[in-house]
């Protein structure tokens, strides 16, 4: 088997743990970098041993490579995987995979069109421990209420670059919770109603706490409570599930998060994920929709 030949666009924090899971893998290379940045480029190059580096995305498109990861800030995902696309190239885009729904349908059109396909970044479903909880699900049906607590942390420096810009991350619910809504949804069903409240305490373009509930299409009550303003670290991130044969629980905090200088994120599953594009079994980007369709359905309702 010859081995993949990766590209990576964006040389910040979701890259680092894109190189990892690359070097990782038996068959698979890296083989060039990308960032806006050139330094930063330069030095993922160094630490990766990639083969070269640019700051032109169009000039990497120019390389010859397999597979694509985006790792860029939010607002760039839906038209730099169109670029790959266009080229023929698979692509693995960091959630979300867009930030609009008519983005998602042109990434059908898109991928229809192409050679390449768009496998999108839902890391946690292959956590074990998660599994575990999803099958401990199946067992405890019909489950009424879903209670998922996520009381985190974010330093004020972490919103001064696009991470604190409305338009370009699109808010915690894409940026920090995209994770949560998807296994909310991928173990107790699609939402049929839901509700967002929000508020927030500092001054930030978006809110830095909120209550989504959805009631699903299995008649399960879910409800996110969900901050990034606990001081200092992350205080909570678990999901409890009650049903007419049980309870089901999940402590995501106790699991292997991904690390940051100031803050933790979510579960580090990122080599079994890319493993899977490598051994043609990738997560298809249908996976995405019903997260993404769901967060934009709830920021919306908060305009009405």
């Amino acid at each position: 088997m010859n081995n993949k030949r990766f590209a990576i666009v964006g040389c910040g924090r979701a890259g680092h743990f894109h190189a990892q899971a690359i070097r990782a893998i038996k068959n698979a290379e890296l083989l060039y970098v990308c960032d806006e940045i050139k330094d930063r480029a330069r030095n993922f190059y160094r630490l990766y041993e990639a083969r070269a580096y640019t700051d032109s995305f169009e000039k990497l498109l120019d390389y010859r490579f397999d597979v694509l990861t985006v790792a860029t800030p939010h607002d760039l995902h839906h038209d730099m995987a169109v670029a790959a696309l266009r080229k023929n190239r698979d692509v693995i885009l960091e959630k979300p995979v867009c930030l609009t729904k008519a983005q998602y349908h042109s990434l059908l059109v898109e991928q229809e069109k192409s050679k390449g396909n768009v496998y999108p970044v839902l890391q946690c479903r292959y956590n074990p421990a998660i599994k575990a909880f999803r099958d401990k699900v199946q067992k405890i049906r019909p489950v009424y209420n879903v209670v998922c607590e996520t009381i985190w942390h974010r330093p004020n420096i972490y919103f001064l670059d696009w991470h604190g810009s409305k338009k370009r991350s699109g808010g915690p619910l894409f940026t920090q919770f995209l994770h949560h809504v998807d296994l909310l949804i991928w173990c107790f069903g699609k939402p049929n109603k839901l509700e967002l409240t929000t508020t927030s305490c500092r001054e930030l373009e978006f809110e830095d706490s909120g209550l989504l509930t959805m009631l699903t299409d299995r008649k399960t009550l879910c409800s996110l409570n969900y901050t990034i303003s606990f001081p200092n670290k992350n205080a909570a991130s678990t999901i409890k599930a009650y049903g007419k044969f049980g309870k089901a629980e999940i402590d995501m905090s106790k699991l292997r998060n991904n690390q940051y200088s100031s803050y933790t994120g979510s579960v580090s599953n990122h080599k079994e994920l890319f493993d899977d594009v490598v051994n043609w079994k990738g997560m298809p980007l249908e996976a995405a929709k019903e997260s993404l369709f769901a967060i934009i359905d709830a920021y919306a309702s908060l305009k009405r």
